[in-house]
Formats: C-alpha cells, sequence, structure tokens
C-alpha cells in the first residue's frame, strides 16, 4: 500500500471501474477524523497483503459537501478493476470533547441520572434480556465509581481506628473522602480504563433519547443533507452510509432523516447502502420515551430502496448479537420489513488463532470492538474492507453463498460498469 494524489490518478481503458462513496459516522470518542484516516490506511495495507491488491490512500483533505468534515480517498487496482472510494467522516467528535471537558462533579451528578433513568424505565433490565455483556459494560463505570467509593471508606474506617481517642470520627472522615477523591481523580486521567469514558457516553446517548441536545440535532440535520446531495449529484456507484458503536444510531437516524427529505432516494441514482456494525442503537431503542427512535427505525426497515446490512458478533461486548434489532424490538418480518439484513460473525473466523488469543489474554475489550471496521487476517463472509475497496456492491458482498468469503475482485460475470477514464 502506498499513498498517492488524487490529481494524478488515471484509470486504465481496459479495466472495469465502481466509484464508492462512504459516509463514516464514527462511535462516541473525542478523537477526529485523521485518527479514522490514519486507522483506515494501516488497515487497508493488512487488507492489500491479504488479498494481494494494490491500495493507495490519500492524504486527509478538507471536506468538500459542506458539513464540517474532512476526507480522504482510496485506490483499490486488480487485475480487472479499479475501485474508488472517497470516504468522508462525519464528525461530531467536536461535540464529545466537550463532554469529556465537563467537571467531573457534572458528570458523576449526570452519570446517575442516566444510571436511574435506565433502571426505573426498565431499559437495562431489556439490555440484560437481549445481551447480558453489554448490560455489565453499561454498569462497567459504576463498578469502577463504586470501587472508588469502596476504597474511601475502607480508608476511613482505617483512618478512625487508628486515630486517637475523640478524633476518630473526623479523621475517618477526612481521610476517607481524601482517598475517594484520589481514586475518582485517577479513574478520570485514565486512558486506559475508558470508565468516566464510557460514563460520558451513557449520558450522551440519555440525553439524544430525550431529543435534548440541539448541537447534535443540527448536525445530524446537515448529514443527512449532505448524503442527500451526494446522492443527487449521481458521481458514484455506490453511497455506504458506515455507523459504528454508538455511530450506529446516529447513522439509523441521518438516513431516516436522508428519506424524509428525499423520499426517492436509492429509487434513482446511486445504490444506497446502510452498514451498521458494533451496534448499540438497542440502547436507544429500549427505552419507553424513544418511540422516535423506533419509528425511524421501523421506516427504514420498510424501505426497499435501502440495502442495509448489521453485523454484530458475541466477540464483542458492547453490541448486540442475538439478533437484528427489528426482531429484538417486534417488527414485523416477511416481506414487509426486507431491513436489516443480519449477520453474526466469529472472531476466530476473522482473526488467525495467536491473534485472537493475545487479545483475549489481554482483554482487549475496545481492540475487538473496533474490528469490525478494520482489516481480517483471514478470508472471511464478513470483509469490511472488501466492502470498502472491492469491485462489488454491499449488496452483491451480503448476497453471497454461505460460506463464500467476501472478496474485493468482480464477479465472473463482465461488470455492470462500464470501463472508463477519468482525472481525480
Amino acid at each position: 500500500m502506498s499513498v498517492f494524489n488524487p490529481a494524478s490518478f488515471q484509470t486504465p481503458p481496459s479495466r472495469a471501474r465502481l466509484v464508492r462513496r462512504v459516509f463514516y459516522v464514527p462511535g462516541y470518542a473525542p478523537e477526529g477524523a485523521a485518527r479514522h484516516r490514519d486507522l483506515f490506511a494501516r488497515e487497508a495495507a493488512r487488507f492489500a497483503s491479504l488479498w494481494k491488491v494494490d491500495v493507495q490512500v490519500s492524504a486527509l483533505q478538507p471536506g468538500t459537501g459542506g458539513v464540517a468534515a474532512c476526507e480522504w480517498r482510496a485506490r483499490t487496482r486488480m487485475s480487472s478493476a479499479e475501485v474508488e472510494t472517497v470516504v468522508e467522516t462525519l464528525a461530531w467528535d467536536d461535540l464529545v470533547a466537550a463532554d469529556f471537558r465537563e467537571p467531573l462533579v457534572a458528570k458523576l451528578a449526570k452519570g446517575f441520572a442516566a444510571l436511574l433513568d435506565s433502571l426505573v424505565s426498565g431499559t437495562l433490565f431489556r439490555v440484560a434480556r437481549a445481551a447480558p455483556w453489554f448490560a455489565f459494560g453499561y454498569l462497567y463505570p459504576y463498578l469502577w465509581l463504586l470501587g472508588c467509593v469502596a476504597a474511601g471508606a475502607a480508608a476511613g474506617v482505617a483512618a478512625s481506628w487508628l486515630a486517637p481517642a475523640g478524633f476518630g470520627f473526623a479523621l475517618g472522615l477526612a481521610a476517607g473522602a481524601a482517598v475517594a477523591y484520589g481514586a475518582l481523580k485517577a479513574l478520570h486521567a485514565s486512558s486506559t480504563l475508558y470508565a468516566i469514558h464510557l460514563l460520558d457516553d451513557w449520558i450522551a446517548q440519555r440525553r439524544y433519547r430525550r431529543r435534548a441536545d440541539p448541537a447534535l440535532d443540527d448536525r445530524l440535520d446537515g448529514f443527512a443533507e449532505r448524503i442527500v446531495r451526494a446522492a443527487a449529484e449521481r458521481t458514484d456507484d455506490e453511497i455506504v452510509v458506515v455507523g459504528h458503536s454508538s455511530g450506529s444510531f446516529l447513522a439509523i437516524d441521518v438516513m431516516a432523516r436522508a428519506f424524509e427529505a428525499d423520499p426517492e432516494l436509492g429509487r434513482r441514482g446511486p445504490a444506497i447502502t446502510l452498514l451498521t456494525v458494533g451496534t448499540a442503537e438497542l440502547l436507544v431503542a429500549f427505552h419507553p420515551g424513544a418511540g422516535w427512535f423506533r419509528q425511524r427505525l421501523a421506516r427504514l426497515a420498510r424501505e426497499r430502496s435501502l440495502y442495509w446490512a448489521e453485523v454484530a458478533g458475541y466477540f464483542d461486548v458492547l453490541n448486540f448479537a442475538r439478533r437484528s434489532p427489528a426482531e429484538e424490538l417486534g417488527l414485523a418480518g416477511g416481506d414487509e420489513r426486507p431491513n436489516p439484513r443480519f449477520r453474526r460473525v466469529k472472531i476466530n473466523a476473522l482473526l488467525n488463532r495467536p491473534t485472537v488469543l493475545r487479545l483475549a489474554t489481554r482483554l482487549k475489550v475496545f481492540r475487538l470492538h473496533f474490528q469490525f471496521v478494520m482489516a481480517n487476517e483471514r478470508k472471511a463472509g464478513y470483509d469490511f474492507f472488501s466492502l470498502m475497496c472491492g469491485a462489488r456492491t454491499a449488496a452483491e458482498q451480503f448476497s453471497r453463498p454461505p460460506g463464500e468469503p467476501m472478496d474485493p475482485f468482480p464477479a465472473a460475470a463482465p461488470a455492470r460498469f462500464a470501463p472508463t477514464m477519468t482525472v481525480l
């Protein structure tokens, strides 16, 4: 894999050419587009090595779509086809960074309000029925907070026992408060435990579910408008909207808004695909007060001009892998609900055994969570980079016979994309 200059890219007339535009909606993290581009470039090199194709990734460029975003381009070349992929990040990292800057006291108050809401509403119990491991993941930051309080209590008791007569209560209270505060500050500063990160995430999800985040709401409207404009330009063969982690419910929301703005979306112009991976949409949809979101999800579930695929795996504790969100919510099946096409994958099918053992023994939970948007080490029925950089559309990739791996190559039949020559 190498870095290329898009301005110098020409497609030989003898090769079929597919142009794909990807709108990537990342999860809840303060890192910006540069991190996502670097991850994409690194993993594209692994993908190229696995499939023996040439992948070139451009430097990060300012977005051209009118949304506060950045983009990069990738060219994938094989003997019979060339694929141009333009990736636009639908950025909301600035909003996440603002959450991260909030004082710890405010986070704790809002975090416990989110926990109380999830308990009183029954949301956490619904999550536990659908994905027990995710319920534990939801409680993970609260268990750390409880541990900080327990450490303070233990220190207070010890100090009161050791204090001179008459000073036990005061010294115990002071020691306990100091230890608890210090533990909370250390937890807040930790870059490896992710406890406060997840606490911020649950707070933001509650705010989103209550429709109490006007800045994010405006951003989502802008994202939807950008997708509609891109489809209207008809310069792409396929548009793929990818939602990862907390980006899954935002991507669902954005696509529903896009179809509200243009009901003809996908009926003309490029094929429209929604890909949700490492999903968290049921954290929102299970809440009794999220009827508006369930309506939007149901709208996409019935939309025939949209190809929506959801990929999940039991190896990821931060997703729902039992069945599709439409089934979990009891939406009608059959011809009335073509979406989403649900695929469950196993980590052993994607990665080599030594890698799996290393990640498991080191408890690399977030690394496993990101595998959905990373390259495989093995040829498998789910291959993120074949979807991003391959010569077949997502619908064609997911329609392969059971057991057949996704790959970047065009179908044996003549490609439906006419050979062209273009200069980027």
